[in-house]
């Protein structure tokens, strides 16, 4: 008896607020607590003749298209986030995946990218891409750039960020830490960079 009165007071409880694992994109959940790709041109990228004008131009699509993003609530945010099952609603090792997990005071922000065959990136991204995966942590740390805009938002906020051309290098601010795994007979690929705000005063 007591063991089908827990069940029905379970069956009663209102799970509608709880987000599912990765966060639905929008316009799903009505629109709230969900993740959208942005245009790809509201990026600025440099230009072919950027070393003779400084010119940069409209960035073309992404090679890495956006797999899901997640949200960890957690006083001690995750490393290595890639090791937990949950993470992508179990559905990680699906695919090759480039992950970036932003170790935040309040958690853990995920982001996860699908990597598509080598011989389908642009003949020049493949062979930076082929190097970053083989560089050391020092050449990578050297290499990896953020680029922000805030799409919608508070003018103030906008000003700051700037007008998506000017991409910060993170390695220089806040420690990375690099999981890489190369696929296998038996697995896909995971390549996971912790950017660990938590530990740069200047990025909190």
């Amino acid at each position: 008896l007591e063991g089908d009165m827990n069940a029905g007071v379970a069956a009663e409880v209102d799970n509608s607020g709880l987000l599912s694992s990765p966060l639905p994109q929008y316009p799903e959940n009505e629109g709230l607590s969900c993740w959208s790709q942005p245009p790809h041109d509201i990026f600025h990228v440099r230009s072919v003749t950027y070393l003779q004008d400084r010119v940069k131009e409209p960035s073309g699509p992404a090679p890495l298209q956006c797999r899901g993003v997640d949200v960890w609530i957690n006083d001690n945010p995750e490393r290595h986030i890639a090791r937990h099952p949950a993470v992508l609603g179990g559905k990680l090792n699906d695919k090759d995946t480039f992950l970036v997990n932003f170790l935040l005071p309040f958690g853990n922000f995920v982001a996860y990218f699908d990597i598509p065959p080598l011989d389908q990136f642009p003949p020049k991204l493949r062979d930076v891409w082929s190097k970053f995966l083989q560089g050391d942590q020092q050449y990578r740390d050297a290499r990896l750039k953020l680029l922000p805009v805030v799409a919608e938002g508070p003018w103030i906020v906008k000003a700051a960020v700037g007008p998506g051309k000017s991409p910060a290098l993170l390695g220089k601010v806040i420690p990375l830490q690099y999981f890489f795994r190369d696929p296998t007979p038996d697995k896909k690929g995971v390549y996971e960079v912790d950017v660990i705000i938590t530990a740069s005063s200047i990025a909190k």
